[in-house]
C-alpha cells in the first residue's frame, strides 16, 4: 500500500470515528420501538432533521424555516424559490429537506439548480 493510500484510509477511519461519536444510538431500543420512533419522526420533519443532524442543526429554526419546511416536505411535487437574505440558511434548509426526502424513500433523484453570479 502506497503512503498516499495509508493517509487516505487513516483519514477514512477517522472520519467514521467522527461520525459515529456524533450520531446518537440508543442501543436498547428494540426493532419495534425504532420503528415507532423512525414512523414518528417521518411525520415531523422538524424533529426528524434535529435528530439525524444534531451537528448542522445546532439552533431552533426560525417560524418562516419551519413552514417552509414543513409546506416543501408536505408537497412532493412542489418548486419554490426561497428568497430569503443571506444569512437565512437557505442551503441549509434546502439541504435538510433534500435529505429528509431522499433518506425517507419519496424522492429518488434529484437535481439541485442554482443562478449564482
Amino acid at each position: 500500500m502506497k503512503q498516499t493510500d495509508r493517509l487516505a484510509l487513516l483519514d477514512w477511519e477517522k472520519y467514521k470515528e467522527d461520525i459515529a461519536r456524533a450520531t446518537p444510538v440508543d442501543r436498547n431500543m428494540t426493532a419495534a420501538e425504532r420503528e415507532k420512533h423512525r414512523e414518528y419522526l417521518e411525520k415531523h420533519p422538524i424533529e426528524w432533521i434535529k435528530f439525524f443532524f444534531p451537528n448542522y442543526a445546532k439552533y431552533e429554526f426560525a417560524d418562516f424555516q419551519k413552514k417552509a419546511i414543513r409546506r416543501i416536505i408536505a408537497h412532493d411535487e412542489w418548486f419554490e424559490v426561497l428568497s430569503w437574505s443571506r444569512e437565512l440558511a437557505k442551503s441549509t434548509v434546502t439541504m435538510f429537506i433534500v435529505m429528509n426526502l431522499t433518506l425517507t424513500g419519496r424522492k429518488k433523484n434529484v437535481i439541485l439548480t442554482s443562478n449564482s453570479k
